[in-house]
């Protein structure tokens, strides 16, 4: 279990290094503003490092299957998005609607669902969420992806 965080830590602080010049080339990069209180050119490569430190930690384990290789495809979506957005500004309307998709695909690709809200709060009574367990889980997911990701905005917090 150590290996997985040691490859993944290093691979990730390695593109972290790699991709900050590309970043402030091609203007991946976010700047000072009232609400933003960093000083300089700050490069938006956090979640792709992070993603790439995933990947390669896989790759070189030899950890691949087909429900693994569905959650890192997804993940590259959500990261192509992500990359989008902070080049073009999408408006949140669109993003949200397109990370539902995205989220909604490898849900019922994945088989994935909260089936009960028993371990959540700590109740003996087992709630079954029946048909809106797919609705419940395709929120929570998106919405932990945006939490993630105001997170990160906050200097890099998300990793």
């Amino acid at each position: 279990m150590e290996q997985y965080f040691f490859i993944s830590l290093l691979t990730t602080f390695v593109f972290l290094i790699m991709l900050r010049p590309i970043a402030v080339r091609i203007g991946l990069v976010d700047f000072p503003s009232s609400r933003k209180k960093h000083v300089g050119e700050i490069p938006l490569t956090g979640g792709i490092c992070i993603y790439f430190g995933v990947l390669i930690t896989h790759l070189y384990l030899n950890e691949l299957n087909t429900k693994i290789t569905i959650l890192l495809i997804s993940s590259l979506l959500i990261i192509i998005l992500g990359i989008y957005d902070d080049l073009y500004n999408l408006k949140a309307k669109i993003k949200l609607f397109i990370q539902f998709i995205i989220v909604t695909l490898t849900v019922f690709l994945l088989d994935l669902k909260i089936e009960n809200l028993d371990q959540i709060f700590r109740i003996s009574y087992i709630f079954n969420l029946g048909i809106f367990s797919i609705p419940l889980t395709i929120l929570a997911v998106v919405a932990l992806t945006n939490a993630f990701n105001m997170i990160d905005g906050i200097d890099g917090q998300a990793g």
